[in-house]
């Protein structure tokens, strides 16, 4: 689920992934960071603070956080960070991801991701 608002005064942007396949290293996204000016913010400091799993609150092994994200060059406002393969995600769990963004100008971001996890199997 994309995260396009926030509140008057705090960070925009969108974060990806809504699946996650067990075994496969990813990105997690944040794309189009803005202040509450409407500017991309391109140094912002950018974290995974917590990677959870839905039902029982436990903290996913095998993630170090939190997890820095690092700016896309050249991007507008666009960052990134992998989540490892040997994370311990299993199938058929549900896992919430939440980011925090602190912008140039001090205003702070969080949103909260959704993750199912699944097996590939194309």
């Amino acid at each position: 689920m994309p995260w396009e608002s926030c509140p008057p005064g705090v960070c925009r942007g969108t974060v990806s992934h809504s699946i996650i396949y067990v075994g496969n290293t990813h990105r997690i996204e944040v794309t189009g960071l803005k202040d509450a000016d409407g500017s991309f913010q391109n140094d912002a400091t950018v974290t995974l603070e917590t990677l959870v799993d839905e039902l029982t609150g436990t903290t996913v092994s095998g993630v170090t956080l939190p997890l820095s994200l690092n700016y896309v060059t050249a991007s507008n406002g666009d960052y990134n960070a992998p989540i490892p393969s040997d994370a311990g995600i299993v199938a058929p769990n549900s896992y919430i991801g939440t980011i925090k963004a602190i912008a140039s100008g001090g205003e702070v971001g969080l949103w909260q991701e959704t993750m199912i996890a699944t097996i590939r199997e194309d």
